[in-house]
């Protein structure tokens, strides 16, 4: 369409149209701009408030995060393991609305400005909250911090049912299988993102959070996908490996082998050292 109207219309008006244009990209570039936040206290309620002033309901993002005490803990090993001589590559697999991405994200550019999280997520429903994404990237621009996350849409490893094959809403009921079918009929992302990571040669990723499917084969699988990609004494963290999860615990405590050592855990969150 483009070629057609500058085909018939004098170069002195295609001329102007463009000139407009690009004021319309310098408009859009200054109110980006003048809208820049500055960086803003980062606790667990602040940006379960942000999320709540989106329409989101606070109680289902607060319920399908981790607590403020791990975070925190997690915080702390990350500063007590690195320094800021040198930018930290983070992976993030499963953001839902963005709070644990947000905080591991806005730590690693406390240590280094230019530190950079790959966050993985097939963008599904998830506790009703339709769309997640979009506000994870919302809470990201709000505490600037969307220049130090690379956004993959997509599974991490297969395919897989949202929600954990369950609804959230009717008291964590299990699907049936009709209801199962349907939803994988419906829901659609990407896939492998782990592998193609690795065909891309990523290897030097710092530390990793594994918080997406919890069906214990599939977090095993990632386990041994993602080592490659990880630097040797990094570290990897597991949300979830609670007695609410039991098989999850397992995998965890079942972890010392050739390729991690089991390092410690807070009883929500557990740490593998990458060998």
């Amino acid at each position: 369409m483009k070629q057609f109207v500058k085909f018939i219309l004098p170069h002195g008006i295609v001329r102007i149209l463009q000139t407009r244009q690009e004021r319309g990209y310098q408009r859009g570039r200054a109110a980006i701009s003048k809208s820049l936040p500055s960086l803003a206290p980062l606790d667990q309620s602040v940006m379960l408030d942000f999320i709540a002033s989106r329409g989101v309901n606070r109680a289902q993002a607060s319920h399908g995060t981790m607590p403020e005490a791990s975070l925190a803990f997690l915080a702390s090993l990350l500063r007590q393991n690195y320094d800021n001589s040198r930018a930290l590559i983070g992976l993030h697999v499963g953001n839902f609305v963005g709070i644990s991405l947000a905080y591991l994200a806005h730590v690693a550019k406390s240590i280094n400005s230019t530190s950079l999280v790959i966050a993985v997520d097939p963008n599904l429903e998830h506790r009703g909250i339709s769309n997640p994404q979009n506000h994870a990237c919302a809470l990201l621009d709000h505490f600037a911090l969307s220049g130090n996350v690379l956004l993959c849409c997509g599974f991490s490893h297969e395919k897989n049912v949202s929600n954990d094959g369950r609804n959230y809403l009717d008291g964590n009921r299990l699907l049936e299988s009709a209801e199962v079918e349907q939803k994988i009929a419906q829901e659609h992302a990407p896939h492998s993102v782990i592998d193609h990571l690795k065909q891309l040669q990523v290897a030097s990723i710092d530390f990793a959070l594994i918080d997406g499917n919890h069906e214990s084969a599939y977090v095993q699988d990632e386990l041994v996908k993602i080592h490659p990609l990880m630097r040797k004494g990094g570290l990897i963290f597991m949300d979830d490996i609670s007695e609410g999860w039991p098989m999850l615990k397992q995998v965890f405590e079942n972890s010392s082998n050739k390729l991690f050592r089991v390092s410690e855990a807070d009883g929500r969150v557990g740490v593998l050292e990458v060998l």
